[in-house]
C-alpha cells in the first residue's frame, strides 16, 4: 500500500486494519516499530487492538486508540502531509479559553482586532475594509507585540491546547506522523509531551504570530466577502505547523 496516495482518513483506517485484532507478530513490519518504541516488555505473542475515538474539536485530537491484550496501551495523534493544521477552534471559544487562564483585556481586543482585521474587534465592518495578515502588521505593529506577548505569556497551555485539546485522559500521548514520500522508513513517532517541550522552548520570533513553529492565523479572512455567496466563515483560528516533517526528523524515536 503506498501511504502517501491516501488522504488522513485512508491512513488511520489503514493503521487500525494493520494493528486491529492482531499479534505483534502478524502487524506490518513498519508499524511494529512503532509499538515497541512506545511500549516496554512486548513480546510477539502479544495480541492489540485498534479503533477511532469518536468526538469533535477539542474532543478527538486522539485518532487512533490501541490497546494491548484488552488494556490500555497508547492513544495516537496522526499526521500526514505538508502544511499541517494541529489545531482549528471557533474563535470566541479560543478567547474563553484565554480569559479563563488570566489573558487581559487589552490583550484579548489585540487578538480579536487581528482575527477579524476590518478594524473592529466583532468582524462587523463592510468588506472593504479587511486587511490581509500582512497588512496589519505594517500598519498595526502594536497589534501584533500584543498578541505575540500574550501567546508568550501562554505558551504552554497554548500548545498544549493545540497539540492535545482537552487534557482529560483521552488526549493523544504521541504524535505519529506519516512520511509521504517513498523513503524506506514510513512513519515518524514521538510523545506528545516531547512536541509541547519542543515547541515550549523555541523563542519567538517576530516576523510571525507563532508559538515555537506553529504559526497563528484566521482559517480564512474571506477578504472578498466570500462568505456572504457561500459556506465559507471567518469565525475559526488555526495553528499549522510548517516544518512538522523536519522537526519531526529531530523528534522521532522511531
Amino acid at each position: 500500500m503506498n501511504i502517501g496516495q491516501n488522504n488522513g482518513f485512508k491512513i488511520e483506517n489503514w493503521i487500525i486494519e494493520e494493528i486491529n485484532n492482531k499479534k505483534l507478530s502478524d502487524i506490518h513490519p513498519d508499524l511494529q516499530q512503532v509499538i515497541t518504541a512506545i511500549g516496554y516488555g512486548i513480546t510477539i505473542d502479544d495480541s492489540f487492538t485498534a479503533f477511532k475515538k469518536e468526538g469533535r474539536g477539542l474532543t478527538k485530537k486522539s485518532d487512533v486508540t490501541v490497546l494491548k491484550n484488552l488494556g490500555p496501551f497508547t492513544r495516537l495523534s496522526v499526521k500526514s502531509g505538508s502544511g499541517n493544521s494541529v489545531h482549528q477552534e471557533n474563535i470566541h471559544q479560543f478567547v474563553a479559553f484565554l480569559q479563563e487562564i488570566g489573558a487581559k483585556d487589552e490583550e484579548i481586543e489585540a487578538l480579536l482586532f487581528f482575527h477579524w482585521g476590518d478594524g473592529t474587534q466583532d468582524g462587523t465592518a463592510s468588506v472593504s475594509s479587511r486587511m490581509t495578515s500582512h497588512q496589519i502588521k505594517i500598519k498595526h505593529p502594536e497589534v501584533i507585540s500584543s498578541v505575540d506577548a500574550l501567546f508568550e505569556r501562554f505558551k504552554l497551555q497554548i500548545v498544549t491546547r493545540a497539540m492535545q485539546g482537552d487534557v482529560d485522559g483521552t488526549e493523544p500521548q504521541y504524535l505519529l506522523y506519516c512520511n509521504d514520500s517513498k523513503a524506506a522508513q514510513r512513519f515518524l513517532m514521538t510523545s506528545m509531551s516531547k512536541v509541547i517541550a519542543f515547541h515550549n522552548g523555541l523563542p519567538a520570533e517576530s516576523s510571525t504570530i507563532q508559538i515555537g513553529h506553529l504559526n497563528f492565523q484566521n482559517w480564512n479572512r474571506c477578504l472578498s466577502g466570500q462568505e456572504l455567496i457561500s459556506n465559507k466563515h471567518r469565525n475559526d483560528i488555526q495553528f499549522k505547523w510548517g516544518n512538522m516533517i523536519r522537526d519531526m526528523e529531530k523528534l522521532s524515536d522511531v
